[in-house]
């Protein structure tokens, strides 16, 4: 069994899981895609400008759809807004 090394420092994030956020998808200059999710987790950590990236579960279902098959997706935290 490998031991961890890296303690978790999961106060940098800026949302929690289990929070309900307003989630705006942009493509270019269009909005593809805006509804109310759950953080469910994180993919990765913080990134200048967009922030760390969260995967969010669809509350209004919206998804899945015909374009994307999945019930959760990753958003960057510059398209999250808390409830």
């Amino acid at each position: 069994m490998t031991k961890l090394t890296h303690k978790c420092t999961c106060e940098k994030y800026k949302f929690k899981q289990g929070q309900e956020v307003i989630y705006r998808i942009n493509g270019g200059n269009d909005l593809h895609y805006q509804g109310k999710g759950k953080i469910v987790g994180v993919c990765s950590t913080s990134a200048a400008v967009i922030g760390a990236t969260y995967i969010v579960e669809d509350l209004e279902n919206i998804f899945p759809n015909e374009m994307y098959p999945y019930s959760h997706f990753a958003c960057f935290e510059m398209w999250l807004e808390a409830i």
